[in-house]
């Protein structure tokens, strides 16, 4: 199951660290385990079709479980210079690849990064 509206806010230039929690279920009540997945990528893109602006995964570090990921909970770790060049909105999403290989996207969402006013 797709846990979607997974939307946050920052600004261009500054490090973020967005939390999720991915669910089994439609009702978002019972938390997928993550623990023993191989792979985990959160891709974010301006638009469908669109070159990806922002790749992010598990095994480079830019993916860490919250806890120890059997409460389904991950944070995407974007850097200061990650999010510099960036403007506008992007929808992104999370793929897990699990220990047999498959592959299943379990989170969609919107990041809308600002750009910072004047001092």
């Amino acid at each position: 199951m797709t846990t979607s509206n997974q939307d946050f806010t920052s600004y261009a230039g500054m490090a973020v660290y967005p939390q999720f929690t991915i669910y089994s279920d439609a009702a978002n009540t019972i938390p997928l385990d993550l623990s023993t997945s191989t792979e985990i990528e959160c891709t974010f893109y301006k638009d469908i079709g669109v070159a990806a602006a922002l790749i992010k995964k598990k095994s480079t570090g830019g993916i860490s479980f919250v806890n120890t990921g059997t409460d389904g909970q991950i944070k995407v770790n974007i850097s200061n210079s990650d999010s510099a060049p960036l403007d506008g909105w992007y929808f992104h999403s999370a793929v897990v690849t699990d220990f047999s290989g498959n592959k299943a996207t379990v989170e969609v969402g919107r990041w809308a990064v600002l750009q910072p006013g004047p001092l």
